[in-house]
């Protein structure tokens, strides 16, 4: 892995991995720069690289040149390149189902693996990752903080916004996150 920020920094910050014992491990890193790498299982497009193709060896998912789909009205800031500027990576799920979250400067969130009941926040329950595409959540407030729980594939997130609210999106059964539905396909305000 080889990258430079302005100082020449290649220092490695945060790594956030999804272990199982059935050898479905993979990783993401994230260095000084903000800049993501990826490495490991690759079923579900976890590594971002527009296959699913086991990996050996950590690789920038920006140079991978993923694109972005949003559900909603609302857009995010700074695409179509997948954003340098990450400030936090988290995991959910486990197994060989499993989803990286992402949280920007900027105060976005960006989802990418195992899709279904809603896990990467769009809007449907599909696996888009595995063809280089990463979602970036409908959130018209900007997000402070982002955690991942869940185990094999009933996953949700949540995020934190500036003004205290939380949303919630994905798995959502026995009301896990506030409402009666299976699953919440885009992110739904908790409201207390």
């Amino acid at each position: 892995m080889t990258n430079s920020n302005a100082n020449g920094d290649t220092t490695i910050c945060e790594v956030c991995a999804a272990m199982s014992q059935d050898n479905y491990n993979n990783s993401i890193a994230r260095d000084a720069a903000g800049v993501l790498y990826s490495t490991g299982y690759n079923g579900y497009g976890q590594n971002l690289n527009g296959n699913t193709t086991l990996t050996f060896s950590y690789s920038s998912i920006p140079a991978s040149n993923p694109t972005v789909q949003w559900g909603g009205d609302y857009g995010p800031t700074g695409y179509p390149a997948f954003p340098t500027n990450i400030k936090r990576i988290v995991n959910s799920g486990g197994g060989s189902a499993n989803a990286f979250f992402a949280l920007t400067d900027d105060g976005e969130v960006l989802c990418w693996g195992y899709g279904a009941q809603g896990t990467l926040g769009y809007g449907a329950a599909a696996n888009i990752s595995n063809t280089g595409v990463y979602s970036c959540l409908p959130i018209a407030k900007e997000v402070i903080d982002i955690a991942g729980y869940g185990q094999s594939s009933e996953m949700t997130g949540i995020a934190l916004t500036e003004d205290g609210n939380a949303y919630t999106w994905g798995y959502s059964a026995n009301y896990s996150i506030g409402n009666e539905n299976y699953a919440r396909y885009a992110p739904v305000q908790l409201l207390f």
